[in-house]
């Protein structure tokens, strides 16, 4: 799912999945449950404006916000 996902980003926001940029996600994001991550980066598709690459940080905020 985290590959996926993280292909996903990179497609979107043209930015090369480089295995460091996938290592510095995966530290951040290894907690969260497959469902969660996934769920996490639907929530950023369809809510966040911006044309740049979302951090690691957003994606953990992004399913903290969508439960609160």
């Amino acid at each position: 799912v985290f590959d996926e996902c993280m292909e996903m980003l990179c497609e979107v926001y043209q930015r090369r999945a480089t295995e460091l940029l996938l290592k510095a996600y995966y530290l951040v994001c290894q907690d969260m449950s497959d469902d969660k991550f996934e769920r996490s980066i639907k929530l950023l598709f369809s809510r966040r404006i911006y044309n740049t690459f979302p951090m690691p940080a957003e994606i953990l905020q992004a399913i903290r916000f969508d439960e609160e």
